[in-house]
């Protein structure tokens, strides 16, 4: 996406593909209001489903050590034109897991969406059996139905569970948790995404604040 919007900061600290297994390992970022981390996409148009299996670990194994450092899947309305990147235009819509605020040292999902560049998120940490655990594995999946979006999440050897629905104002009551977003029935970006360490990435002078252009 850096490449696409114009932005000068690669984020990437190391990228492998080996037998269809992305593995990213990025610098300090964050996907919050107009900061940003990594984002592996495709546009697409119309309906769509995708899934994708996710592991968030740390350099030495385990969950990451440092907060907010997670990865997932992303829907992102395009933000730029011809390579012209847009301030206070951020739409965007995303499902993490990882380490969130650092509650109980234990993994968490994050679910977040982002409106004219302002980011709302839910945390919530993830259990087996009931049981808070550190998870290191989950599949996780975004389904778009004309203008609604529906999240989905699934540990190792559960049932999948409906996180969160998406809908157009005009989309009227759901039986699902649900916010609102705009009209996202045209061209999407849709792929992996993934932050790390975010406080230290907010104290670097380098990367643009929430005000800034890129």
């Amino acid at each position: 996406a850096y490449i696409a919007d114009g932005w000068a900061n690669n984020l990437v600290q190391n990228e492998t593909l080996e037998n269809g297994r992305l593995t990213v390992v990025p610098f300090a970022s964050g996907w919050f209001e107009q900061q940003r981390g990594n984002f592996y996409y495709k546009e697409v148009t119309g309906d769509f489903v995708v899934t994708a299996r996710i592991s968030a670990a740390g350099k030495d194994g385990g969950i990451p050590s440092s907060p907010f450092s997670l990865g997932g899947l992303m829907a992102r309305i395009p933000n730029s034109v011809a390579g012209s990147w847009e301030p206070l235009s951020e739409f965007w819509t995303f499902i993490a897991m990882g380490t969130g605020d650092m509650t109980d040292s234990q993994s968490q999902f994050e679910v977040k969406t982002t409106l004219n560049s302002n980011s709302t998120l839910e945390l919530r940490t993830m259990a087996l059996d009931g049981v808070p655990a550190q998870v290191e594995n989950a599949t996780l999946q975004i389904a778009r139905i004309g203008s609604n979006f529906i999240i989905l999440i699934k540990l190792d050897g559960g049932e999948w569970e409906v996180f969160r629905c998406y809908g157009a104002p005009s989309t009227g009551a759901s039986a699902f948790p649900q916010s609102q977003i705009p009209d996202a029935s045209g061209p999407v970006q849709v792929g992996m995404h993934m932050y790390s360490d975010y406080f230290r990435f907010i104290g670097s002078n380098a990367i643009p604040t929430a005000n800034e252009a890129p």
